[in-house]
């Protein structure tokens, strides 16, 4: 009877699965990074507020009132003149957004207020403070 050697095959790694698997979680990170709701706003030490209930979901156009009392409308510089027309335009790109303010902590308490009668004068709609929770927020 003949005998039949086998050679076996040399193990090896196979990296097509690996690269697929590492271009799926690829992907869900960056889909879950642009889906996340954020607010874009400027290097501001954010007042403490107390809890208001659920968060805004879906995009927000950001007023941030810096400690100098300038104004930015989502990270660009805006007159205080122009603030009603430059929200309005925002607000036509991007019907459904929310409004938040993001006053700086250090800012003056006067330009606050002004900015809140502005609004108002302005007649802009709803809007909402942006501020550090009182403790830090688990996740759910």
């Amino acid at each position: 009877m003949l005998k039949v050697r086998r050679t076996s095959p040399e193990p090896r790694i196979e990296l097509m699965p690996l690269i697929d698997v590492v271009f799926l979680l690829l992907t869900f990170f960056v889909f879950s990074m642009v889906l996340m709701v954020r607010a874009d706003v400027l290097d501001l030490n954010l007042p403490v507020l107390g809890e208001s209930g659920e968060g805004r979901q879906g995009s927000l156009i950001t007023v941030a009132l810096d400690e100098a009392g300038e104004l930015f409308v989502g990270g660009d510089p805006v007159s205080w003149e122009a603030l009603g027309e430059r929200v309005r335009l925002e607000q036509s790109r991007n019907a459904n957004a929310g409004v938040v303010i993001a006053p700086d902590i250090g800012g003056r308490r006067e330009d606050l207020i002004r900015l809140l009668m502005l609004w108002s004068d302005e007649k802009l709609g709803p809007v909402e403070l942006l501020g550090r929770p009182e403790r830090p927020v688990s996740p759910p």
